[in-house]
């Protein structure tokens, strides 16, 4: 993995050691997937700070989707080949079309959690036609799914997810899971990218 990625954030509460190698990853990732001309978008927190140009708090992990035309099973094989080779001896768990990997084996858990997505057509032009495990054809809502934004964080420039997905994955967190302090940072974060007045609006219903 590249080795040349510097920040002028403060360091404070912040592992900057994990956050190198998390983007070092991020960007070992995009360039395999532009190979095989398929679409990487970073979700989670690290979309958010990735949306605003600046690391707001240590991650647990790096969440993201990749989007292709390739099958699953193509797609299985070339992605745990790729993990294989860029860390040596991790521990990576696959369900279905659902990657977890270990990145940092001392610490069990802090790693990735990649998803692929078979697309029904070219994945840079449409993310809404998406080919099921029964190989069935779906098209999902734009409402619901709305398309992802480029953002760009140091010399990182990669698609996130889009804040209002985001928030609607928090809104339901909220309501399922135990709450989370990571989750009062996203909040705020998504308080800059949108509008707060929309945000509180939206959390206040929920």
């Amino acid at each position: 993995m590249k080795g040349s990625r510097t920040f002028s954030q403060p360091t404070k509460d912040i592992d900057w050691v994990k956050i190198k190698r998390d983007l070092d990853f991020i960007e070992s990732l995009q360039s395999f997937c532009a190979s095989l001309n398929w679409r990487i978008v970073v979700f989670g927190g690290y979309g958010l700070d990735i949306l605003l140009g600046q690391i707001t708090r240590t991650h647990n992990d790096v969440d993201i989707v990749i989007y292709g035309h390739s099958s699953r099973d193509e797609a299985s094989t070339n992605i745990q080949k790729f993990l294989y080779k860029l860390i040596s001896g991790c521990v990576l768990k696959i369900s279905e079309n659902d990657f977890m990997i270990d990145i940092d084996l001392s610490s069990p858990g802090l790693g990735a959690n990649i998803y692929y997505v078979q697309t029904g057509e070219n994945p840079f032009a449409n993310l809404n036609k998406v080919v099921k495990k029964s190989g069935e054809m779906v098209i999902n809502s734009q409402k619901r799914f709305p398309p992802p934004i480029t953002g760009k964080l140091d010399k990182l420039e990669i698609d996130v997810q889009n804040p209002n997905s985001h928030l609607a994955d928090i809104i339901f967190k909220q309501r399922t899971l135990t709450h989370k302090p990571t989750h009062d940072q996203d909040i705020a974060n998504l308080r800059q990218i949108t509008s707060s007045t929309i945000v509180d609006e939206i959390l206040s219903l929920s």
